[in-house]
């Protein structure tokens, strides 16, 4: 039997425990590659330089990247205008909106959420003759930047480039939406979460709706969700030219009562006098406490005042289909007008 030299063993023990912690220490540091720190944003590189040989509308020429977000979160961002490019603002991704020339170069920006800000050069050559070069993060013509490949899901396009039609509140943009879906599968659309201001989707379709002021080129990202657990994400780009600012107030903003959809349908009504029917709904998107109240000018139906429950008037209706305007006040000065279908299955 041997005997084990204690301290012999003492110095093994603290070798191997020291080389351990080394190597926790490592792991642990290496995702910290895109930490937040007091002292503002951190772009991974000084500049970034992409090309792309076929510089078309809607394609994603490359991503910026930082090495620290700052306080909270970074947004992405031209400081100047730039017509022909779009930028993610949450992911960096920048996206051909215009015509580029063969040579474009331009400034990107990073800001934290207490407002500290860097900048970073960059630079896009197009064209057969160019190189990818000075930067190793997404270049060239890729847009669809979910698919691996392997998915039994996928977008018909790299990505979509969609005119606002106007700047009217719930006004439709546009419609994305993958293709070969497998029988029995259901797929919903979610957006960028920080675009839920500006932007709806509507989960089992894919149409984008407007729900704020967007001024220029707007990019964002849809990510369409299998119920097998596939995952596929397009970048989406909106232009616009339409929510025009008057002096300095951008006039979406002064539509900002809104229903809750832009018409209502009522079904199997009561045609009984008095009978209740359903309720609409307004609120004030930028004054939440703003009080809401309804009126409507029909003869043959009446609008709660308080609460907007829409009830057959003092005369009883025989079935048929019903049209009337219901108009919403708020108490910041805002008024907002719907239409409301009510369908009479049963006599009064």
């Amino acid at each position: 039997m041997s005997v084990v030299d204690f301290p012999s063993l003492f110095y093994v023990v603290f070798i191997f425990v020291t080389y351990a912690n080394g190597l926790h220490e490592e792991e642990i540091e290496q995702p910290r590659e895109k930490r937040q720190t007091t002292n503002g944003p951190v772009f991974s590189q000084p500049s970034f330089s992409f090309c792309v040989v076929n510089p078309s509308q809607g394609t994603v020429v490359g991503k910026v990247t930082l090495s620290s977000v700052g306080t909270g979160q970074s947004f992405f961002s031209f400081p100047t205008i730039n017509n022909n490019l779009a930028i993610d603002q949450a992911t960096g991704s920048i996206t051909i909106v215009g015509t580029l020339p063969t040579t474009q170069n331009l400034v990107v920006q990073a800001m934290d959420m207490v407002g500290l800000s860097t900048t970073a050069s960059v630079t896009i050559i197009t064209g057969n003759s160019c190189s990818n070069t000075g930067n190793t993060e997404n270049n060239g013509n890729s847009g669809n930047m979910g698919n691996n490949g392997g998915s039994m899901i996928s977008f018909p396009q790299l990505s979509y480039l969609f005119q606002l039609p106007n700047c009217k509140v719930s006004a439709i943009i546009g419609k994305v939406a993958v293709s070969s879906v497998p029988p029995g599968t259901i797929v919903t659309y979610s957006l960028d979460s920080y675009n839920n201001s500006k932007l709806m989707i509507l989960p089992f379709t894919g149409e984008i709706y407007l729900r704020g002021g967007i001024v220029g080129n707007f990019v964002t990202t849809v990510t369409a969700t299998s119920s097998t657990g596939e995952i596929e994400s397009v970048p989406v780009v909106i232009t616009s030219n339409v929510c025009e600012t008057v002096g300095t107030t951008p006039v979406w903003l002064r539509s900002v009562l809104n229903f809750g959809t832009t018409t209502y349908t009522f079904h199997n009504a009561n045609g009984n006098a008095g009978s209740p029917i359903d309720q609409v709904f307004a609120t004030n998107s930028a004054t939440p406490g703003a009080t809401v109240t309804y009126r409507t000018t029909s003869r043959q139906f009446t609008v709660n005042l308080v609460n907007g429950l829409v009830s057959v008037g003092t005369a009883p209706l025989p079935p048929g289909t019903y049209t009337l305007s219901v108009t919403a006040y708020d108490s910041t000065g805002q008024t907002k007008t719907t239409t409301v279908t009510v369908n009479v299955t049963r006599a009064g």
